[in-house]
């Protein structure tokens, strides 16, 4: 078992903010999940600063979420333009440590108008079987597809609907990823998701709505899909992603958490 903290919501995109990296090492996590928007918003000499300070502190970004930024919109980009933004991404992400995607970016798949849901899968997922899973084997990464609440996209909202896209893509490297806030938007059963998809789960994000951070307890709804998680034997990979507005209170919520589990 591996835990790490996602950090879009807790430190900025546009910059990197190296304290708040060494203040999670400190507090005893074992890796970052950096979003790709950041390494979208930062120029090469940045970036090897970010890089060479990861190494110096002994803290990989094993996991890269928010894979697409705002201008690319994953139905309209054209097969040649989306890999060769994936190839440059993920060579990026390699530097960092990475071992594990995620595919969130909940505005990047937006339906197109007129589309419908069942054109959308194929699409979807012919598009990422042709043009992204050939990048996956070449870096020899895993891709997790999370679900995202209706609230902030169209297409794939619950763990079933993000089940059947990793069964048509049909490649080792794809799972899924649950997010404890968005099945809680969704309304999700977590003992049900479990039941039917614990074997396609490779990742965890753990949030409280409004994208709270549980420190000492934990609400109703987010400790059942922790302890549905946990009573499944899940023993992969797990991260907060969400704010935080006390840094001391970083190691509390990652012993309360261990308990759990």
């Amino acid at each position: 078992m591996k835990y790490g903290f996602a950090t879009p919501f807790a430190s900025s995109q546009q910059v990197p903010e190296f304290d708040f990296y060494k203040a999670l090492k400190d507090a005893g996590y074992d890796f970052l999940e950096l979003p790709g928007t950041l390494i979208n918003n930062i120029d090469d000499d940045e970036f090897q600063k970010l890089a060479d300070y990861l190494d110096e502190i002994g803290m990989k970004s094993e996991g890269l979420c928010s894979l697409f930024p705002g201008r690319i919109k994953f139905f309209d980009i054209g097969g040649d333009e989306l890999e060769e933004y994936i190839d440059w991404i993920f060579d990026k992400a390699r530097l960092l440590g990475a071992r594990k995607i995620g595919f969130g970016s909940g505005g990047c798949r937006r339906l197109p108008a007129g589309m419908d849901r069942a054109e959308g899968m194929e699409i979807f997922t012919d598009k990422v079987r042709k043009h992204i899973v050939p990048y996956l084997d070449k870096y020899d990464y895993e891709m997790v597809l999370e679900p995202f609440t209706p609230a902030e996209t169209d297409f794939i909202n619950t763990a079933a609907e993000g089940a059947e896209a990793v069964r048509r893509i049909g490649s080792s490297r794809i799972g899924l990823l649950e997010d404890t806030l968005h099945m809680i938007g969704a309304g999700e059963d977590p003992v049900q998701v479990v039941k039917e998809y614990g074997d396609l789960i490779r990742h965890i994000h753990i949030s409280e709505p409004e994208r709270v951070l549980p420190v000492e307890q934990y609400s109703e709804k987010c400790l059942r899909c922790v302890q549905a998680f946990a009573g499944s034997g899940y023993d992969g990979t797990i991260c907060f992603e969400t704010a935080c507005a006390d840094r001391k209170d970083l190691a509390v919520a990652l012993k309360t958490l261990k308990k759990l589990w």
